[in-house]
């Protein structure tokens, strides 16, 4: 049962960052007249090629917590899944493919070498380093909230300028799915440990894609396009949550044009 949400949440989490990140100008001639399908793609392009400059998605609860090692809800993963990166990314039913990570390869039964891409930015303009990726997994294994995504590691060792080697108590084959799960991932040490905790959970910085404007509780949460993300500044600017807790409102709102997606319009929790 654990596999199987963690399965979803990833498909979830997959599904909003693809919809809401990806510069990609694929179209769908199938129309759909049900709630579901009116949200599925705002980011498709118009006929002169142009995406929309905000997209706006409703869900029933605010995030929990900004902090990618504490925030496990769903209501928290769909805004900080688009704030932080992690070392290994999975497209749609497709394998775990290199983000953070430029490569990897298996070393033998127990570890794992990733080579950790060159000039990654933090959202404050500093440079993700490969003692940002160990100081992150070191966090990630002492939460007790994530801890159960990476307690099959053992240790993470710094083996170069930009390598690490992960240790596995035993063999691990999800591995790199589990390093592509939210709650691995890459956080800024000195950002951290400069400003504490509960700073970091209200006010983050990732190397993600979009970057946190604004967070009202338990109303909205406002993000950015971040100019220097490594795969490229994502084609729409602005993302705008919206706490609506009912979900006969939210399908209003979906079909008032007031948002552009709406999560869980059945009322499913």
């Amino acid at each position: 049962m654990k596999h199987r949400l963690l399965a979803l949440l990833l498909a979830a989490c997959t599904l909003l960052c693809l919809v809401l990140t990806s510069c990609s100008k694929s179209t769908d001639s199938s129309q759909d007249n049900s709630a579901d399908a009116a949200a599925q793609d705002p980011q498709q392009a118009d006929a002169n090629g142009n995406y929309k400059d905000t997209v706006v998605w409703a869900q029933s609860a605010d995030v929990t917590s900004m902090d990618p090692h504490v925030g496990k809800e769903t209501a928290a993963v769909t805004v900080t899944c688009n704030i932080f990166s992690t070392l290994m990314e999975v497209i749609g039913d497709g394998d775990p493919q290199p983000l953070l990570a430029e490569s990897y390869q298996q070393l033998n039964d127990t570890d794992w070498e990733f080579t950790i891409r060159q000039g990654v930015k933090f959202h404050d303009g500093s440079d993700l380093t490969v003692e940002d990726v160990k100081w992150s997994l070191d966090r990630a294994i002492a939460s007790n909230y994530v801890n159960y995504i990476v307690s099959f590691i053992e240790s993470v060792e710094i083996t170069g300028d930009n390598t690490i080697v992960v240790h596995c108590t035993a063999p691990y084959a999800p591995i790199l799915n589990n390093l592509s799960m939210p709650f691995s991932a890459i956080v800024p040490k000195a950002y951290i440990e400069a400003n504490g905790d509960e700073y970091f959970s209200q006010h983050p910085i990732g190397s993600g894609p979009y970057k946190m404007v604004k967070w009202n509780p338990s109303d909205s949460v406002k993000l950015e396009a971040f100019d220097e993300y490594f795969m490229g500044k994502p084609a729409t600017k602005n993302l705008v949550m919206k706490v609506i807790p009912e979900a006969a409102q939210r399908v209003i709102a979906l079909e008032m044009g007031e948002v552009d997606i709406a999560y869980c319009i059945h009322g499913r929790p």
